[in-house]
């Protein structure tokens, strides 16, 4: 009988962990400009202050991770007991 090999057994090749590293270098950049550029705005163009642009961004944090993990919880079902 063939076994099927875990994802936990599969070796990635230093190609391959070269691409994740840039793609995911890349989306931090991407994410780092935007918060970047929201801080100018709220603080040089809407004349917020610094520490009311970093509440608004936490908050805005909190409630993401609330969220995601509201959803994670909704969608993760439990296995139903099977007898064979």
């Amino acid at each position: 009988m063939s076994t099927i090999p875990s994802c936990s057994s599969v070796k990635l090749g230093r190609k391959e962990k070269v691409g994740y590293a840039l793609g995911d270098l890349a989306s931090n950049f991407s994410y780092g400009f935007v918060s970047l550029f929201l801080l100018y705005f709220y603080t040089d163009i809407y004349g917020l202050t610094a520490t009311q642009a970093s509440l608004i961004f936490l908050i805005a944090r909190t409630i993401d991770a609330v969220y995601n993990l509201l959803i994670a919880t909704s969608l993760i079902k439990p296995k139903p007991n099977t007898v064979n």
